[in-house]
């Protein structure tokens, strides 16, 4: 899940086009019990088109 709507908050390289409004609105269509469900939560930055077209050699 984004952390809102346009999924660019936080991002170091674009800016969030969403309102605190539409924020809210966008994360309360997840319900309190499910998210009572998780346990760890991890933010993974966004990848540059050339880190995703590197080649490398993987896990042995």
């Amino acid at each position: 899940m984004h952390a809102c709507p346009c999924g660019f908050l936080g991002d170091p390289g674009r800016t969030c086009s969403c309102t605190p409004l539409q924020i809210q609105r966008y994360r309360a269509k997840i319900s309190g019990p499910l998210l009572d469900r998780f346990d760890l939560q991890v933010e993974v930055p966004r990848l540059s088109l050339a880190e995703l077209k590197q080649e490398t050699g993987g896990e042995g």
